[in-house]
């Protein structure tokens, strides 16, 4: 909620299809306090996500970007330190 509320202006929120699934409903009742007018936006990939996609579906309108380190779902391990843009 704070994140949102520190930056009204943005729209949109990032998140994991396979992100658990409380933590969803979280978001959705966020967006709901805000106003119907700020829309969930929630990455669609199926299998392994990738820190690429996210950078990717990221822009101006972003507020937030929520994942888990790890992938409910799949055990999927998320790069936390961005080790992937040095190349390791």
């Amino acid at each position: 909620m704070a994140a949102l509320a520190l930056r009204p202006d943005r729209t949109k929120i990032i998140s994991d299809e396979l992100n658990f699934p409380s933590d969803l409903y979280i978001m959705h009742g966020a967006i709901h306090q805000m106003g119907a007018d700020m829309p969930a936006y929630r990455h669609h990939r199926r299998g392994t996500p990738t820190p690429t996609c996210f950078t990717m579906a990221m822009d101006e309108d972003t507020a937030l970007v929520s994942l888990s380190h790890v992938v409910f779902k799949s055990g999927f391990l998320y790069d936390a330190r961005g080790d992937h843009k040095a190349g390791a």
